[in-house]
């Protein structure tokens, strides 16, 4: 189920999806891989997965985004240098007319500089924030759990 068209579709238009000229549901499963990760090493999922307490809960999509990114990247990501490679990903907006032309390393500032404004804090500072929050399970980060 992971890869679909239909994922890219934005929320507000998958209501209107129909197989065989039938309306479909979608189903949102609230923090569905923190859950089975907390529960596959028996204990209890935190009540809020992707609330980071001191960071802004209105950005809470970019920090559910982040989580799986950790989840589904490759051990080397593991490395801080490697985290800035994260940036494009997360925020795709910035991607202006002419962002293809641009150096990596300008395209990383500039999202660098995007997630700044956007949350007052560096990235970095989100996924440390993430490994610390998730701790008992951060073993799993950065093994390409699913």
């Amino acid at each position: 189920f992971y890869g679909g068209w239909w994922m890219d579709v934005p929320r507000e238009y998958r209501k209107f999806i129909k197989t065989l000229s039938k309306p479909t549901a979608e189903l949102d499963y609230c923090t569905l891989h923190p859950t089975i990760l907390y529960l596959k090493e028996g204990l209890l999922p935190p009540k809020g997965a992707y609330d980071l307490g001191v960071w802004d809960i209105d950005q809470r999509n970019i920090y559910k985004k982040t989580f799986n990114q950790l989840l589904n990247s490759k051990q080397v990501m593991h490395k801080k240098i490697m985290w800035v490679s994260f940036y494009p990903e997360l925020l795709k907006s910035v991607n202006a007319l002419g962002w293809k032309h641009l150096s990596q390393s300008d395209r990383i500032r500039i999202n660098r500089e995007a997630f700044i404004k956007l949350t007052g804090r560096d990235y970095n500072d989100l996924i440390k924030a993430i490994l610390e929050k998730h701790e008992h399970i951060q073993h799993h980060f950065f093994t390409q759990a699913w």
